[in-house]
């Protein structure tokens, strides 16, 4: 199985089928959402351990309205609500409010991850965000090697600074885990980069 975050273009225009099916369309909603969802959130990242929560919504909504355009999202309300949740989950339960926001689409040489964050304590790693349907496909393949590259650039760039690379699994939060430097994968819960861990809550 496959994360409808990343998968790849459509081909819509194959002379055996030129109509697009209802699942067709689900999936490039799905990919669309979750690209929007993750502009939403590297616009705000930076500005959010500086925000009162009761300013959250308002700065969440503003980020998604920003990025959620165009007539191919159907109802725009309906679609910013889809979006909104996404970054409202990421944004309450994983964003790192205790380190230091280092970068967006961060280039690895093979690939961009899509957050980067520098703790003061564990060091810096990089979010990787999905969008999931399943559990199991936290483990696909196609997913492990990319967190695999990831982590090699990664410790290629910061050495024994670099902690990592969380995937970040919204719509289904257990699902998530982490890749150490040595290539070894956890559940993201049972970590030293777990939510509850970098900011010394215990686990709910």
């Amino acid at each position: 199985m496959t994360s409808l975050y990343d998968i790849g273009p459509l081909d819509l225009t194959s002379a055996t089928h030129t109509t697009t099916t209802v699942n067709d369309r689900h999936i490039a909603t799905a990919r669309r959402q979750g690209t929007q969802a993750h502009a939403a959130i590297a616009r705000i990242a930076a500005a959010v351990p500086a925000t009162a929560d009761e300013d959250m919504p308002g700065l969440i909504r503003d980020a998604v309205a920003a990025h959620v355009v165009g007539r191919e999202n159907g109802r725009l309300a309906v679609a910013r609500v889809r979006v909104s949740g996404l970054v409202h989950q990421y944004v309450r339960v994983f964003l790192p409010r205790t380190a230091v926001f280092a970068g967006a689409e961060v280039s690895t040489g093979h690939g961009r991850a899509d957050l980067a964050w520098d703790h003061p304590v564990v060091g810096v790693f990089y979010d990787e965000l999905k969008t999931y349907r399943s559990a199991d496909t936290a483990h696909d393949p196609t997913i492990l090697a990319q967190l695999a590259r990831y982590t090699t650039a990664g410790t290629k760039r910061h050495g024994l600074a670099f902690a990592g690379v969380r995937l970040i699994t919204l719509g289904n939060t257990a699902a998530s885990l982490l890749m150490e430097p040595d290539g070894r994968t956890a559940p993201l819960w049972d970590t030293h980069l777990s939510p509850t861990a970098l900011t010394g809550r215990k686990p709910q």
